[in-house]
């Protein structure tokens, strides 16, 4: 809007939508149907049809959703990605004698703000959606080696988180076990589930980082830059808020403890 008062009207248009200096109206739109695309993901889902062994007639279906774990995989990721930057940051400081440092990363003052560091180098910038680089090749590469990082880590969480949380295969047999209800033909429903469950995780965390890390690389400069990552996690937290407040009734939720302490 600014650019409209200052600018021609062709210069203004162009500028909002190819500016480096901040958000431009390309990123925000990329960011939109990312999150557009995560809320449609997050409504996938398989229904798993069971029946209870004590009342004949009752039968229904337990829903296994595509994002299984939700954000937790991506929320993991991006932690181990800051703590990552921040010690390295820290350690090219404290050892700056030392030449062999700058292999880890190696950052310089932003000449605009004067204020911040950008990751111009090192292996933290191949590991990171940061857009300033010196290296030609090194700005082609970048993506491919932070996008292969975030679904990497990412995967590997999530397969391992559904074995330690109680959210897996054997566990929700377990559970079925106990409240006496099987699945519909299948006799074993712990080797059912266990097709099902990690297969749900694993492709989960792969769909949704790859869409996370594309964005992210598109959105490399600006207020976007993360914003789909927390966006996401937002959406998926009040999705599960919203669903345990339907299921109780309101009674005992944790929406209720947050507006009724």
């Amino acid at each position: 809007v600014r650019n409209f008062f200052s600018k021609s009207f062709g210069h203004a248009v162009v500028e909002s939508f190819t500016r480096a200096d901040g958000a431009n109206l390309l990123q925000v739109y990329i960011a939109l149907i990312a999150i557009a695309i995560s809320v449609y993901l997050s409504n996938i889902r398989l229904d798993v049809p069971i029946k209870s062994s004590k009342v004949r007639s009752m039968a229904s279906v337990y829903p296994v959703k595509l994002i299984y774990c939700g954000a937790l995989p991506l929320l993991f990721t991006y932690a181990v990605l800051y703590n990552v930057n921040i010690f390295g940051f820290a350690l090219t400081k404290i050892c700056n004698t030392c030449p062999q440092i700058s292999l880890i990363g190696k950052w310089e003052l932003d000449a605009f703000t004067k204020q911040s560091y950008n990751l111009v180098g090192g292996f933290l910038y191949f590991i990171s959606s940061s857009s300033s680089s010196k290296c030609f090749i090194g700005s082609l590469i970048r993506p491919f080696t932070y996008g292969a990082f975030v679904v990497g880590i990412s995967t590997l969480f999530s397969s391992k988180w559904i074995n330690y949380s109680g959210s897996s295969g054997r566990d929700l047999a377990k559970q079925f076990k106990e409240q006496d209800i099987s699945m519909l033909g299948h006799r074993d429903a712990t080797k059912e589930l266990n097709r099902i469950i990690p297969t749900a995780a694993i492709i989960g965390a792969v769909i949704t980082s790859s869409l996370v890390a594309v964005t992210e690389n598109l959105c490399s400069t600006g207020l976007c830059v993360g914003s789909v990552v927390g966006i996401f996690s937002a959406l998926t937290v009040l999705e599960s808020v919203m669903t345990e407040w339907q299921q109780t009734g309101g009674v005992g939720s944790q929406l209720s403890a947050v507006f009724n302490p």
